[in-house]
């Protein structure tokens, strides 16, 4: 079975079963407050059609519900947010495409919100890197065809107001000349510090288990 196909379909049936569990609560138009600040003052609501697929997430202001961050489009399935202590930002996660799931941060502030850059922005060149010294400890050659089967980037927790927990993996299938080629995959732990400029500074960066980044 290779380095990770089990855990991944877990993944992908915890995604699954969060979507059902949020339709349960949703209101006639299949709107659903899935996630409020620890002020109350914002929520994250997520629209489903009848199969229990997100559609449209919005970032609301409580309790009028009015839209201050439209992200439709975005995700497919399994959003979660995570909120700062103070509430001035919250972290939205989710599955972005078949084989993909990513983060993307929002700054909460009087009657602006802001984008902040992404983990996977901010984490990218060293996940790549990652992944070429991956390849050549796997002895995978350069000229080696490499077909996704995951890439993913989650904001875990906040450690401070501007300091954040992510987790990112990444695997690929290797081809050589038409043959199996191994796997190429790596599993990371970053701590990420928000700079006074809203860019993202790596504070620290860790080797993980991949079962820390999926889950058992």
């Amino acid at each position: 079975m290779g380095r990770y196909p089990g855990r991944i379909v877990k993944s992908g049936i915890r995604l699954f079963l969060a979507a059902v569990a949020f339709q349960v609560f949703a209101d006639d138009a299949g709107r659903v407050v899935v996630s409020r600040s620890p002020d109350e003052k914002f929520g994250v609501q997520v629209e489903f059609d009848a199969t229990g697929t997100p559609g449209g997430v919005e970032i609301v202001r409580l309790p009028s519900k009015e839209t201050v961050a439209d992200l439709s489009g975005l995700f497919m399935a399994g959003v979660h947010a995570v909120w700062a202590p103070d509430s001035s930002k919250v972290a939205i996660n989710g599955r972005a495409g078949g084989r993909y799931e990513t983060a993307v941060v929002y700054h909460l502030g009087g009657d602006k919100v802001i984008e902040l850059p992404s983990p996977e922005a901010a984490t990218g060149d060293a996940v790549r890197k990652a992944m070429e010294a991956d390849r050549k400890e796997q002895k995978i050659p350069p000229g080696a065809s490499l077909r996704r089967i995951w890439d993913k980037w989650e904001l875990r927790r906040w450690i401070a107001p501007a300091t954040v927990e992510v987790f990112a993996y990444s695997v690929r299938a290797a081809s050589v000349d038409g043959g199996e080629g191994g796997t190429n995959s790596v599993a990371l732990r970053f701590a990420l510090r928000l700079k006074e400029d809203d860019t993202w500074e790596i504070l620290e960066q860790h080797a993980v288990a991949e079962s820390e980044v999926l889950g058992d």
